[in-house]
């Protein structure tokens, strides 16, 4: 039977309880929010990056699709905007190479921390080796993690400059304000990408300016030689 002086307690147990399911379930539903536009942002810009592609023939705009091959997906489109005002870049090859260092690194970051978890298990009675052992995987993964926020800092600084190349050769009158937008809140930033992909030059439209010229100039070389051929006709007829 249960005590009187131990009910109080059990009841603030039960109001600790439900206060901590009630905060977990505000958490939850956060992540999940917060999930959800991530996804919906990593979906904007996969499909406007790759509609920019397809409008100025670059090959390869499946790129967008994947976290590593997206570096050099807005990389190329970047340096084909710098080529066409005259400016060699090789934005491409930089962001994939940054992207590249920092995901190995992660990667032998998380392999060194498991390794030493391991070994720490399996020293038994060979613990000092074991901690030596762990004071050097450390230090290795401390001058890494180093190199690792070093690219990532310059993939992001070369990233957003790609991305402003984009916001400038699709609307210019309204580049910096995106890019401001792109800087604060990315997910804004993915909707004004949204918005630019079917603006700008293409190389589709620019083919038919081209051919458009070059029908004006052969008509009017041809309007030039009937009436030279007037002119001749007039003459010949004159002598006679």
């Amino acid at each position: 039977m249960m005590k009187f002086y131990q009910l109080p307690y059990q009841l603030g147990l039960a109001k600790i309880g439900t206060a901590a399911v009630g905060v977990l379930a505000l958490v939850g539903v956060i992540l999940l929010i917060a999930f959800g536009f991530a996804i919906a942002q990593y979906i904007m810009t996969s499909v406007a990056l790759s509609r920019i592609a397809s409008r100025r023939k670059i090959s390869n705009g499946w790129m967008a699709w994947f976290p590593i091959t997206r570096d050099w997906l807005i990389g190329k489109i970047a340096d084909e905007y710098d080529g066409r005002n005259g400016i060699k870049r090789n934005w491409r090859a930089l962001l994939l190479t940054l992207v590249l260092i920092t995901t190995f690194g992660l990667a032998v970051i998380y392999g060194i921390a498991f390794k030493s978890v391991l070994v720490m298990v399996l020293a038994g009675d060979y613990a000092q080796s074991a901690i030596l052992d762990l004071i050097g995987s450390v230090l290795a993964m401390y001058l890494i993690a180093i190199a690792v926020a070093v690219a990532g800092v310059l993939r992001k600084t070369f990233y957003m400059i790609c991305i402003y190349k984009v916001f400038e050769s699709t609307v210019p009158e309204k580049s910096v304000a995106y890019m401001i937008w792109y800087l604060l809140i990315s997910f804004i930033g993915a909707i004004c990408l949204v918005k630019c992909r079917n603006k700008g030059y293409s190389h589709v439209a620019q083919d038919v300016v081209v051919d458009v010229k070059e029908e004006v100039q052969q008509e009017a070389q041809e309007e030039i030689v009937e009436e030279k051929d007037v002119e001749i006709d007039e003459t010949t007829a004159e002598t006679k």
